[in-house]
């Protein structure tokens, strides 16, 4: 850290390790375009061309116009419908991130694979537990009834000061 004309000390005083919270994911929008060559030295620098022109995903669409509709494969699907490999690919990515280190086809195939969006599981998408919508309703009308009776007791209770 870069500080002119001073010198600065740090101490650190304590590591605490915090648990994130878990996050689900109902859905992951990904696109894969297809690259005859595999890991050569011509399909890894058409990959970096590929990537150099992508921002987005519509992007791919026009790389791979006049191409077989087989080499761009877009898709939207639940994380365990997504094949291990790609899966694991995706985990590593960020919305809009792309990678080329996947191949298909024994090798023959460079997978040019973008991470477009994720879908966090929303309550509608959650299957409903009644009895736990109940056993929480029951649990705010008993605390409810206990408030109650707690103000009605403190309202009736005479308060006597000893000097």
């Amino acid at each position: 850290m870069p500080i002119p004309d001073a010198v600065a000390l740090f101490q650190l005083r304590n590591i605490r390790e915090t648990s994130a919270p878990s996050r689900s994911f109902s859905t992951i929008e990904n696109a894969a375009y297809y690259i005859a060559g595999g890991r050569s030295p011509k399909g890894l620098s058409c990959a970096r061309e590929v990537a150099a022109q992508v921002d987005r995903r519509d992007d791919l669409y026009g790389i791979a116009k006049g191409e077989l509709e087989t080499n761009l494969d877009r898709g939207s699907l639940a994380p365990n419908d997504i094949p291990a490999d790609i899966a694991l690919e995706l985990s590593k990515l960020d919305p809009g991130e792309t990678s080329y280190a996947l191949t298909r086809s024994q090798g023959q195939t460079l997978v040019f694979l973008m991470l477009c969006g994720r879908s966090l599981v929303t309550a509608e998408d959650q299957e409903i537990d009644r009895d736990a919508i109940a056993y929480e309703l029951r649990n705010q009308r008993l605390t409810a009834f206990s408030d109650d009776l707690l103000e009605q007791l403190a309202g009736e209770a005479t308060i006597t000061v000893f000097e």
